[in-house]
């Protein structure tokens, strides 16, 4: 149990001073899963500690395809999303918790501390830390406790990204919150416009207080 506990400690440690940069995301996405599972594992150990523990051993691994499924059709919602990068955060710190509550409820009639403990709750974490922030997003978007406002702000600069699926094609801006954005854009209005213009994006408040981005247009001159 110590060893989780500092495990614990050091991954919320890394995660501090690494989730605030995009670029990081290659240290705080992997921290992020050995935060969940160490935090579930230390769970599972109190849990057995105090009571009989299950004999049918149990596989589940294949669960976290169910997490894949709804990220797929969310993915674009990100980008369109003010702060969106955060909003993700967030929900899948929340989704440690939707997590602890499925292994637990399953340690109740499997037994976990099998050779294949390690596979499960990581299966269980990926599938509830993309479920989870993918079903949030598509909630903020769709269900808004204000009505739609629009706001002029001045592209920065622009770019095209290649990627395995061609090429895709960003403006980019800061938001009245002094943060940074890319959204993703037709080829023709990449086209029509340049850097430093002005545009027009009309935005709703989500219930989960983010702003999303339903419309973006060139600013009449």
């Amino acid at each position: 149990m110590i060893k989780n506990v500092i495990l614990i400690a050091i991954s919320l440690t890394v995660l501090y001073f690494s989730i605030e940069d995009h670029g990081y995301m290659f240290i705080s996405v992997p921290t992020f899963m050995m935060l969940s599972y160490y935090f579930c594992d230390l769970s599972l150990k109190i849990i057995y500690k105090y009571t009989i523990t299950p004999k049918k051993d149990i596989n589940i691994q294949s669960i976290l395809f169910i997490g894949l499924v709804p990220i797929i059709f969310s993915f674009r919602d990100y980008d369109f999303t003010i702060e969106g990068y955060f909003l993700f955060w967030k929900l899948a710190f929340i989704s440690i918790l939707f997590s602890l509550i499925t292994i637990l409820t399953l340690s109740q009639f499997y037994n976990f501390k099998n050779d294949k403990k390690l596979e499960n709750i990581i299966a269980i974490n990926i599938c509830f830390s993309l479920l989870i922030p993918a079903i949030g997003v598509m909630i903020n978007k769709n269900i808004s406790y204000e009505k739609e406002r629009k706001q002029l702000i001045e592209i920065y600069s622009k770019d095209i990204r290649n990627d395995r699926y061609g090429e895709s094609y960003y403006i980019n801006f800061k938001t009245n919150y002094n943060t940074d954005e890319s959204v993703d854009i037709s080829k023709d209005f990449y086209n029509s416009i340049t850097q430093n213009q002005i545009v027009l994006i009309t935005l709703s408040k989500g219930i989960l207080g983010y702003d999303y981005i339903k419309k973006i247009k060139k600013a009449r001159e």
